[in-house]
């Protein structure tokens, strides 16, 4: 009889190590996916979106990638929490912090206006080679301040049963901080 029980019981906590040791829930995806960013690993990072990684959403991967990794410098972010798992999807609520958006375009801006208004730039590869290169130094810039917010990122099982983060504007938001205010800034220079 001793042996029956201990049977039952061994088989019983195999059996509750294999659910706990199940799929990724969504939380453990977003910080899996926010930890290999923030060490520099892209790729591995892409592994856990849905789609691409495409901050500049110009289709320049060479480009998006420079952005990637100086954004990844200076970004930072607390564990994140699951506000919501129905089905297939899920909705993950993570603290970051990373750079002030607005104020890095206000700093590309002031450094442009005197070769835009002299018309040494004609060029429009020209002028979008400048802008990306200030932009990525100033994303850098140890001056530029750092914003922390909450940010919502959306989820969505695969045909394997795992999560994975959605490319949207949600996604998006969690790495340019205070993005909303850049059209104002642009609108500014008219």
């Amino acid at each position: 009889m001793k042996k029956v029980f201990s049977m039952i019981g061994l088989l019983l906590l195999t059996s509750i190590l294999m659910v706990g040791c199940g799929a990724a829930q969504p939380k453990d995806t977003v910080k899996d996916f926010f930890t290999a960013f923030k060490d520099g690993n892209l790729k591995k990072a892409s592994t856990y979106v849905k789609g691409d990684i495409d901050l500049t959403r110009n289709g320049d991967a060479a480009e998006n990638k420079k952005v990637l990794e100086a954004i990844s410098k200076r970004f930072s972010f607390e564990e994140p929490k699951e506000v919501s798992n129905e089905k297939d999807k899920a909705v993950v609520s993570v603290k970051v912090k990373s750079v002030d958006v607005s104020e890095v375009f206000k700093k590309v801006i002031e450094e442009m206006k005197p070769q835009l208004s002299s018309g040494k730039i004609t060029d429009q590869e020209e002028m979008n080679k400048m802008v990306s290169d200030l932009l990525i130094k100033h994303m850098q810039d140890k001056d530029i301040d750092l914003v922390s917010r909450t940010e919502k990122l959306n989820l969505k099982k695969n045909k394997d049963g795992e999560y994975k983060i959605l490319s949207d504007d949600n996604f998006r938001n969690a790495f340019f901080a205070n993005q909303d205010k850049v059209q104002g800034i642009l609108q500014g220079m008219e």
